[in-house]
């Protein structure tokens, strides 16, 4: 929160289910606490809908045998529970006692398949006027971190959550990997203007996807352009050399009309 101003919450406990579950039971800015011994006062009570690793649908299901809370699942027979559900069934039984077995992993975080961002607007937008400012920031800054991270994306989703909360995401297959600003912006304008539905929108997110490292991405490239990919590649290059040299963002490229 004081570096990055973003709120966060925070579960410790034996294993990762618990950890998480507690992470949720005090937001925005929480730390919680949850030990073995606390399950069925803090675990048995909430909803089983609220449990990590049920969707609606076994949520509905789960009803329909009179199962509404975890402490229900708990209370279930296993063998009669993981018949009914399926070997699914058994994750969700076992953790309903608290039980998950799964490492933590620490090198996984470096494992990442999208890179994106999102920002909840100061005033609800009702144009693309009024919401293109904050993609082009969006752009800028997964651009930056695509490059960071030595990264190409394939693709690119766009999310809209509007004041009514709805929320929709909307994807497309790019042309060709990509990681700069203004490509990356051209694009989420198309969804943008493909999918807003004209209400007022409350939060926009642009997402780089199917990630791909420098060195194994390839550009078809057209007879017709090829020296102008030429030269944007010279110019990227000499943009990155001088950014690295005096620090980030002291020279950027200029954005004419949003066209890649």
């Amino acid at each position: 929160m004081k570096e990055l101003g973003l709120p966060s919450s925070i579960g410790i406990a034996p294993n990762k289910f618990l950890a998480k579950t507690a992470s949720d039971m005090k937001k925005p800015m929480g730390i919680t606490v949850l030990r073995k011994r606390e399950i069925p006062e803090k675990l048995w009570t909430m909803p089983a809908a609220m449990m990590h690793g049920v969707g609606d649908r076994t949520a509905e299901k789960l009803a329909g045998y009179d199962i509404y809370t975890i402490g229900d699942i708990a209370a279930a027979e296993a063998e009669e529970f993981v018949l009914n559900f399926g070997e699914g069934g058994r994750k969700i039984y076992e953790r309903a006692w608290g039980k998950d077995t799964r490492p933590v992993d620490p090198e996984a975080a470096k494992q990442f398949k999208s890179i994106g961002h999102s920002r909840t607007l100061a005033q609800d937008a009702v144009s693309l006027k009024a919401v293109r400012p904050v993609l082009s920031e969006m752009a800028e800054s997964v651009s930056r971190r695509l490059k960071r991270k030595a990264v190409y994306a394939s693709g690119l989703q766009l999310t809209i959550r509007y004041s009514s909360w709805d929320t929709i995401q909307r994807s497309v297959r790019l042309p060709a990997p990509l990681d700069k600003a203004e490509d990356l912006l051209y694009y989420a304008v198309k969804l943008w203007e493909e999918s807003w539905n004209g209400s007022p929108v409350r939060l926009v997110g642009i997402t780089g996807t199917d990630l791909i490292k420098h060195g194994e991405a390839h550009k078809q490239l057209n007879l017709f352009s090829y020296e102008k990919d030429k030269a944007d590649w010279e110019k990227d290059a000499l943009l990155r050399n001088i950014n690295e040299k005096f620090g980030e963002n002291k020279l950027r490229r200029g954005f004419g009309d949003g066209s890649p």
